[in-house]
C-alpha cells in the first residue's frame, strides 16, 4: 500500500514539474522580452534625470541629478506593479481563446486543477519575476551611468520599497487593505473565467461600473433613511470606538469570499468545454 502511494506522489510531483518546465519553456521568449522591456525603461526614465542627457526632460533639471523625480517615477512604478497583481488574474484562460489552443491544453496529460494551479503561478509569478529580474540589471545599469556621468545616484527599487509601505495604517487596517486587495484581484479571477474575449478590459469595465453604482446607491439609500428618520434635525454619524473588532470582522469575512472566489472560478475553469458560447465560458 505505501508502495502505491509513494507511486501516485512520484507521479504527481513529476506532474508538476512538466507543467512547470513546460510553461517556462513555452514562454521563456515572452518572459526575456518582459525583462528587457523593464530594463529599457528603467534605464530610459534615469537618462531623463540627468541634465542635458534628452532636452525635452531639462524641465525636471535643477541639480545634476533630480532625486525628486525618481521618488515620483518610483512611486508610478509602485503603482503599476500593484495594480498588475491586482488586475493580472483576468488573463487566467486568455491562452485558450480558440478551439485549437483549447484541444492542446486539455489533452496534456495533468489535471486541471494542475493545469489552472499552473497558469495561474505563471500570471502572479513568473511574470512578475521575469519584469523583476529585468528592473533589477536596468537599476544597476542606469547606477553605473549615473556615476559615471554625473557622479551622483539612486536606486529605483530601493527608493521603491523605501516609499511603499503600509506605515501610516494600524496592523489592522493594513489587513483590511490587504483583504480588500485580494478580494478584487480573486473578483477579477471570476470574471476572467468567465469572459471569452478581451477579459481583463471588460472585467475592470464591469467591477468599475458595479463599484460606482453601489457606492452611489448606497449613499443614496443612506440620505433617504437618515432624513426619513432625523428629517431637518441635525444629526451626527458616530462610528464604533473599537475599530480594530470591525477592520478584523470585516476582514474574515472578505477573505472568506475571496477563497470562495478561487473556488468558484476554478469549477468554472474545470468545466470549460472546447466548443463555448461566443461572449462566455459557462
Amino acid at each position: 500500500m505505501s508502495n502505491i502511494n509513494n507511486d501516485i506522489n512520484s507521479q504527481t510531483t513529476s506532474t508538476w514539474r512538466m507543467l512547470l518546465d513546460e510553461t517556462i519553456f513555452t514562454n521563456r521568449k515572452f518572459y526575456i522580452q518582459v525583462a528587457a522591456i523593464c530594463a529599457a525603461v528603467i534605464i530610459f526614465v534615469a537618462l531623463c534625470s540627468i541634465p542635458n542627457m534628452l532636452a525635452f526632460a531639462k524641465m525636471y533639471f535643477t541639480h545634476k541629478y533630480n532625486f525628486t523625480y525618481v521618488d515620483n517615477m518610483s512611486g508610478v512604478f509602485g503603482f503599476i506593479a500593484v495594480t498588475y497583481f491586482a488586475t493580472c488574474s483576468a488573463f487566467i484562460v486568455s491562452n485558450i481563446q480558440d478551439k485549437r489552443s483549447r484541444i492542446a491544453e486539455f489533452v496534456i496529460p495533468a489535471s486541471k486543477l494542475e493545469k489552472f494551479v499552473v497558469r495561474y503561478i505563471h500570471l502572479v509569478v513568473f511574470i512578475p519575476l521575469a519584469a523583476l529580474v529585468g528592473i533589477a540589471v536596468g537599476d544597476v545599469l542606469q547606477i553605473i551611468l549615473g556615476l559615471v556621468i554625473t557622479g551622483d545616484c539612486q536606486s529605483f527599487i530601493v527608493t521603491m520599497f523605501r516609499n511603499f509601505g503600509f506605515t501610516s495604517y494600524s496592523p489592522t487596517d493594513t489587513f483590511l487593505l490587504v483583504a480588500l486587495f485580494v478580494f478584487f484581484h480573486t473578483l477579477l479571477l471570476v470574471l476572467g473565467t468567465i469572459i471569452r474575449r478581451r477579459a481583463w478590459i471588460k472585467s475592470n469595465i464591469i467591477v468599475w461600473f458595479s463599484l460606482f453604482v453601489l457606492t452611489m446607491a448606497g449613499l443614496c439609500i443612506a440620505y433617504l433613511v437618515l432624513n426619513a428618520i432625523y428629517g431637518n434635525v441635525n444629526y451626527a454619524i458616530t462610528t464604533l470606538t473599537d475599530r480594530d473588532v470591525l477592520d478584523v470582522f470585516l476582514s474574515i469575512i472578505i477573505i472568506a469570499v475571496s477563497v470562495f472566489n478561487y473556488r468558484l472560478s476554478f469549477r468554472i475553469y474545470s468545466r470549460m468545454q472546447i466548443v463555448t458560447n461566443r461572449w462566455h465560458n459557462l
